[in-house]
């Protein structure tokens, strides 16, 4: 897609990694979710306050009685990141519906021109709703979240949250949809009538991007059944700790930029 609004993503040493489809390595977390914001990692905070919570009680329980609630406290804000991490990935969702429609609209567009007994002004009014589309597509593009960039154009870095799962800390990473892939940049590209510079379409490539926004649309819908699961199981653990079975919650000993997060799968 044409000139995407996305973020530029500094990389730093020690931080995690993830790769693009393509195989490009990615570094780092541009942006956490604390305290069910989403900000950029400031190294310069301890672990819990730059990753879950910047409220002082979680940073440093000063006595018994708040050590014993500091467990339910870390697990209060973690439910709440996965929450924000989950609207985003609604309205990610939502987004993509548009530009699955647009791309419809285009197919419909090409199918009017190719018919055999179409006139000229037809095949000009096709390529007027294929431009019509295509500028939707892009300004869908553009779409944000509390100012996060739903989409990229090219691999990006993932958002990262931190959940705590026994004695260490894992994190789910919610990607952005990456739309410059062949199918989709040709499509914006491409023309079905003109002089005008452009790649003619055909139902080959049309197809070929709705095979790769189907792709996208899978990913978001996976990314937020991962975080509907992790929610579901702090919650559960909120309910125990509310019935009395209590513990502690224990900090990072390795204080890296993010972590230590353990990377649960290949997306994460």
């Amino acid at each position: 897609m044409k000139k995407l609004h996305t973020e530029n993503i500094s990389t730093t040493r020690g931080s995690s990694h993830s790769s693009s489809p393509s195989g490009e390595s990615v570094q780092g977390f541009p942006r956490v979710v604390v305290d069910g914001s989403f900000v950029r990692v400031d190294k310069t905070k301890p672990f819990m306050a730059r990753m879950v919570s910047s409220d002082s009680f979680l940073t440093s329980p000063t006595d018994e009685h708040s050590d014993s609630k500091h467990t339910l406290a870390v697990l209060e804000s973690v439910s709440c990141n996965l929450e924000a991490g989950m609207e985003m990935l609604d309205s990610q969702e939502n987004s993509l519906a548009k530009i699955g429609g647009r791309l419809a609209g285009i197919a419909l567009a090409l199918n009017n021109s190719r018919s055999p007994e179409i006139s000229e002004q037809k095949i000009i009014e096709a390529q007027l709703d294929l431009e019509s589309a295509q500028r939707m597509i892009r300004q869908i593009s553009k779409s944000s979240y509390k100012q996060v960039a739903l989409f990229s154009n090219g691999a990006s870095a993932p958002i990262a949250i931190a959940v705590p799962v026994l004695s260490r800390w894992e994190g789910l990473s919610i990607e952005r949809c990456n739309i410059s892939t062949p199918g989709l940049k040709t499509v914006d590209e491409g023309k079905i009538h003109g002089s005008k510079a452009g790649f003619f379409l055909d139902h080959a490539t049309v197809k070929r991007a709705f095979t790769e926004w189907r792709k996208l649309c899978c990913n978001n819908r996976m990314q937020w059944s991962m975080l509907k699961d992790r929610i579901y199981s702090i919650k559960s653990s909120i309910e125990k700790w509310n019935h009395g079975t209590h513990w502690r919650i224990s900090l990072p000993q390795n204080d890296s930029p993010t972590g230590p997060l353990d990377r649960p799968n290949r997306n994460n």
